[in-house]
């Protein structure tokens, strides 16, 4: 027997609930469990009172069937058999109040309430017949019975998806919680290169040599963050079949999915170790201190690592297998590695791939990091067999085809990369919500053909 919400949807043998479900339209694959598969259709609320329906015609049915013939046996046995209904096997008296549900559930089984029925079990079932009819009359062969009308008599939920997002969110941290490795192993790298990246560049020079080991260690971050952000990849890949399933079942939908794993993958895995690398880096190395560069600094790399997770958010949801995901995003952040400011110089770029310099998150931060360092700066020029020439800041910058009035813009192209991202990310998971559990072939024509019996 299937209950949906208290109702039964279907009570019968189980080799033929496949039958019943693909008779009104659903399509249930061959490699698919056809237990979770009536289980997913029952918790689409949609699809209740299409197989309502179906369940009050093969009542009128059974209902007219056992009144011919209960009617021509209790003529021929009116003097023995007794008024009140018995049980073959028990002799158990049955309840006056049968509901809808019990005869819904004898009728599917086929029993057709047996043969030995009274009077009282007639005017029952009478009452019972006048009822199904009486429910299913907006249902007569003139109707046209659309999606709209059947979608119109179905109540809401009122689960809220700030609740969703909780379960979700709860229990994501409670398996961060239990398997903790990957979250201590983002700390102790951004301790340990912040660490070691801080004292190889420690108390960095102003010179041309100083100029160098700038670029070099800003360089060297943001290539540690966008691989490290790799790890991403896996958030959805691995936890694909139990989304799929959970999801199939209605218990929670994939905004909720989406939101509850990537806020705690921005907030643990990027936002964390970024600022933490920041502070420890920033000191160490020796850059300029004031709290308004150090600020902006800390700011790029957050908005840098995040966007690196987008990235690999994105490229995790379209794959189906880690192997091609870590392989395509390999292969997106090289490219962006080369238009990043650093390997290439921007104003020597030919015109026909000259726009992919504007989709490299490395390219903006490279510039925010150089301008909020170089500003303001005073470099010595100081080239072996030359005497040593005092040049600004802005200099080295314009040579780069970098300008500290763009740190802002850049920032918000990086965070406008980084929100984007993740809303795209989020339309591809949306697209591989399975759709089995609604109408696979509904036919309007055949509903009209199937209640014509109802009408007459």
């Amino acid at each position: 027997m299937l209950l949906g919400k208290g109702k039964v949807l279907y009570s019968g043998a189980p080799a033929e609930s496949k039958n019943f479900f693909q008779d009104l339209g659903f399509r249930c694959s061959e490699n698919e469990n056809i237990a979770d598969y009536i289980l997913d259709i029952a918790s689409d609320k949609k699809n209740h009172k299409m197989i309502r329906t179906r369940m009050k015609q093969d009542l009128l049915d059974s209902i007219n069937l056992t009144s011919a013939r209960s009617e021509a046996y209790t003529l021929s046995q009116s003097q023995t058999l007794p008024s009140t209904l018995y049980s073959p096997s028990t002799k158990a008296e049955s309840s006056p109040l049968m509901t809808e549900n019990s005869v819904l559930s004898v009728s599917q089984s086929g029993n057709a309430f047996g043969w030995q029925i009274g009077e009282d079990k007639l005017k029952e079932l009478n009452a019972m017949r006048i009822e199904a009819a009486q429910s299913t009359q907006t249902l007569r062969p003139h109707t046209h019975i659309t999606m709209d009308e059947i979608d119109g008599d179905i109540v809401k939920s009122h689960r809220s998806i700030l609740v969703e997002i909780r379960v979700v969110f709860a229990r994501t941290l409670r398996n961060i919680v239990r398997d903790r490795s990957l979250f201590l192993l983002h700390i102790a790298l951004s301790l340990s290169l912040a660490c070691f990246g801080g004292l190889i560049f420690n108390h960095v020079t102003n010179d041309l040599a100083g100029f160098q080991n700038r670029m070099g260690a800003f360089y060297f971050i943001l290539t540690f963050f966008g691989f490290s952000s790799m790890s991403s990849m896996d958030l959805f890949i691995s936890e694909r079949p139990i989304f799929l399933r959970e999801i199939g079942a209605m218990y929670y939908g994939a905004g909720s999915f989406f939101l509850g794993k990537a806020i705690l993958d921005t907030l643990l895995l990027r936002i964390f170790p970024a600022s933490l690398f920041a502070c420890i880096f920033y000191c160490i190395m020796g850059l300029q201190a004031t709290t308004e560069r150090f600020l902006l600094f800390s700011l790029t790399l957050v908005l840098f690592n995040v966007a690196a997770g987008a990235i690999c958010l994105l490229v995790g949801v379209i794959s189906s297998r880690v192997g091609t995901a870590n392989l395509s995003a390999t292969v997106v952040f090289l490219v962006m590695l080369l238009f990043g400011g650093f390997l290439l110089n921007s104003q020597t770029i030919p015109t026909s791939v000259g726009w992919l310099k504007h989709l490299s998150i490395f390219s903006y931060a490279f510039e925010i990091l150089m301008t909020n360092e170089l500003k303001g700066l005073i470099l010595k020029f100081d080239a072996p067999g030359y005497p040593a020439i005092p040049v600004y800041g802005e200099v080295y910058l314009k040579t780069l085809g970098m300008d500290y009035a763009n740190r802002y813009y850049d920032v918000a192209a990086l965070a406008l990369i980084a929100v984007s991202l993740q809303l795209l990310a989020f339309l591809f998971l949306s697209l591989q919500v399975p759709l089995h559990s609604t109408l696979a072939d509904l036919d309007v024509e055949n509903f009209k053909v199937a209640r014509k019996g109802l009408h007459h």
